[in-house]
């Protein structure tokens, strides 16, 4: 009988290759995975950022409405709407109660992005009627 040492290594090179194929498939797919986590991280950050920035605008302005305006939101009627550059909607709703010394101002911004909700902050901000303070 012959012996067929080449056509053993053949076949264990080929088991070798196709191994290292597998390997690399499952390197590259959680690579994919990690680099998408990675963007969505920094479109949460910044659409974070963002929102508490408005909120902070929001809290201290009288008339949260031309504020709005001022900063580019389309809109009116206590619904406001804005497309952010890096990728992201925010949505600003507000909404007055008229209180005996004053006015209650509530508002919610949203910020969603990839259709999915990424933060969505309160703010109050009371004013006092003339004289109140």
């Amino acid at each position: 009988m012959k012996n067929y040492k080449g056509n053993t290594l053949l076949i264990e090179l080929i088991i070798v290759l196709l191994f290292f194929a597998l390997s690399q498939t499952v390197v590259v797919s959680m690579f994919a995975a990690s680099h998408e986590k990675a963007e969505h991280s920094s479109l949460l950050s910044s659409a974070l950022m963002y929102t508490e920035g408005v909120a902070e605008r929001l809290s201290i302005e009288e008339n949260p409405d031309t504020a709005l305006l001022e900063m580019g939101y389309a809109g009116g009627d206590g619904n406001y709407a804005y497309t952010d550059p890096q990728g992201f909607d925010v949505s600003v709703s507000l909404r007055r109660e008229e209180k005996a010394a004053g006015e209650m101002i509530y508002a919610t911004i949203t910020a969603t992005g990839n259709g999915s909700e990424l933060v969505s902050l309160p703010v109050q901000r009371y004013l006092p009627k003339e004289g109140e303070q």
